[in-house]
């Protein structure tokens, strides 16, 4: 069925019946509330949202959300819904002088807007096309706000009435767009506090709470699979450091060999704190001699660094590697103990070298 022959029931009374629309509005929005408790998803709750209102609602014909950085290039919906959604498809809003006069880019920068009401006759050419193609009469563009972060988005809902937002009342819609603001605000919450587990405080680094993203990032079903390897560093005589320049003096050595691994290690690879003066280097794609070279450049390019401590003395320091490549059907802490071997065999054949397990 076409847009337009869905549409005609819907306006075939010719007669917006305002009641009956709040109440569709206020059942879809109770009927979506316990989405907020069950659904960790951000966009998965906003897609139920929309979805529930469309259905429920016999005026309203789109509702798409786009969220992100407010100085972003491009609009384009993320969550859409409705009879149209089609329409939304397709839709690109490139930011430009002209479309930054517009509602998107103005409900983006937090202004508040008023329904505007669009035609066959209207200059953007979306419009004209979802008046001509859609029966689209109204149009409300609404702006989110992460109370978190400085995330910004726009909730923008399409009718099939003239002056329909008027009459129903804006209200209602500011109300659901506070709400929207509210999940995105709990999901940019969420994504922090998960941010603080899995990352180390002192080096940035990610930490063993992070330990699912390398297993899957490295995992060898079969055979088949593309190789992986990993690499567990550890720093020699760290002891001595803190003895003699302070735990400031240790604290400055292991930030200073975080920031290497990561500047030395190739595109893709993933550098982990994995405890003390222990870093573990997981690396996607590495067969055994690829395994070697990048431990080898690690531990050659750690023992020519000068370190510089914070009681002005400097010094170099050495570090340990074990390596060991992922099998198929290996879980992360299989290969990381085949590694754990190697490093200490790289201990006790003297410190400051690589050792393959």
């Amino acid at each position: 069925m076409g847009s337009r022959e869905w549409l005609a029931p819907r306006r075939a009374a010719n007669q917006l019946d305002t009641r009956s629309e709040l109440t569709s509005i206020a059942t879809a929005l109770l009927r979506s509330a316990g989405t907020l408790l069950d659904v960790e998803d951000e966009q998965e709750v906003l897609q139920r949202y929309c979805t529930l209102l469309t259905e429920q609602v016999p005026g309203i014909l789109l509702a798409w959300t786009w969220f992100g950085p407010p100085d972003t290039a491009v609009i384009e919906p993320q969550v859409r819904a409705g009879p149209i959604s089609s329409y939304a498809d397709g839709l690109c809003i490139p930011r430009n002088l002209i479309t930054e006069r517009g509602p998107a880019y103005r409900a983006l920068a937090g202004e508040r807007m008023e329904p505007f009401g669009i035609s066959r006759m209207s200059p953007f050419g979306p419009w004209r096309q979802a008046a001509r193609d859609h029966g689209v009469r109204n149009v409300l563009a609404l702006p989110l706000r992460s109370s978190v972060d400085a995330q910004r988005g726009v909730l923008v809902i399409y009718a099939c009435e003239d002056d329909y937002f008027s009459q129903v009342g804006v209200t209602v819609f500011e109300a659901l767009a506070e709400l929207f603001s509210g999940v995105l605000s709990r999901a940019a919450r969420q994504k922090a506090l998960q941010a603080a587990v899995t990352r180390d405080a002192l080096t940035g680094l990610m930490n063993r709470h992070a330990q699912a993203h390398l297993q899957h990032r490295l995992a060898r079903r079969d055979s088949g699979d593309a190789p992986a390897a990993v690499l567990l560093v550890d720093i020699d005589h760290f002891k001595r450091v803190n003895d003699t320049h302070g735990h400031a003096g240790g604290d400055a050595v292991l930030k200073n060999v975080a920031q290497l691994l990561q500047a030395s290690v190739r595109s893709g690879d993933l550098v982990m704190r994995w405890g003390g003066e222990e870093f573990l280097v997981g690396l996607p794609g590495a067969d055994d001699s690829a395994a070697l070279a990048v431990a080898e450049k690690l531990r050659t390019g750690l023992g020519a660094t000068v370190q510089a401590m914070p009681d002005g003395a400097s010094l170099h320091v050495t570090a340990s590697i074990g390596v060991a490549c992922v099998q198929p059907g290996d879980t992360l802490d299989e290969a990381v103990a085949r590694a754990d071997a190697a490093l200490y065999a790289a201990k006790r054949g003297g410190r400051d070298r690589t050792v393959f397990g």
